[in-house]
């Protein structure tokens, strides 16, 4: 946030989250969340480029940024979404031999923890209501409503309620702006993340 806004909106949204109820209540009570938020905040400022470059990250921070998103995962399944985008911002950017290398080192870790686990996380995803097994798995159209009940529940009440506190009008309210902003940035990085692989022709590549 420093990089590309300045010092002051940093400042904002750093104390905004240290604070948020949400952050401070499942710090306590969930001991992976923790180091699940250090692996992700890391990584996103290592693969952040810094202000002023031009081109694709160097290696020497994309390889380390990479890790640290695999080891969010690995700290917390709720990682997986920072994976799909990490490859998918590889993509973007072209940059296949990283994208190879990533899916290939994360596959070999995931593989073998997946069928650790015997694959009950993945197992619990299909059922109608994980804490009653007796209802079945969902189908099709359970998991289209799944969605869109999740993306409201998050939308209107979770997220405003886990960074502010506040319920009800206000939170809703609240809920519907950041998500405005988050689609907003996310476009504006997908064009960035686009336009890069032009700009890199004038620079070393690595």
């Amino acid at each position: 946030m420093k990089r590309t806004h300045g010092p002051r909106p940093a400042a904002a949204v750093a104390l905004l989250f240290g604070i948020a109820p949400g952050v401070v209540y499942y710090a306590q009570w969930v001991l992976s969340e923790p180091l699940f938020l250090a692996c992700t905040f890391a990584a996103l400022w290592l693969l952040t480029p810094k202000p002023g470059s031009e081109g694709p990250l160097a290696a020497r921070d994309l390889a380390p940024g990479l890790a640290l998103v695999a080891a969010a995962y690995f700290s917390r399944s709720a990682g997986l979404p920072l994976v799909v985008a990490a490859a998918v911002w590889l993509a973007l950017g072209r940059r296949w031999k990283h994208l190879g290398a990533f899916a290939a080192a994360f596959a070999a870790l995931a593989l073998p923890w997946h069928r650790r686990s015997g694959g009950e996380y993945v197992s619990e995803f299909w059922l109608i209501n994980p804490y009653a097994p007796d209802l079945g798995t969902a189908g099709p159209a359970d998991m289209v409503r799944r969605v869109g009940g999740n993306l409201s529940e998050y939308v209107l009440e979770h997220v405003p309620a886990g960074l502010t506190g506040m319920s009800g009008i206000p939170a809703a309210v609240f809920g519907v702006v950041l998500a405005a902003a988050v689609l907003a940035a996310g476009f504006g990085g997908c064009a960035r993340v686009r336009a890069s692989p032009k700009s890199s022709s004038r620079s070393t590549r690595v």
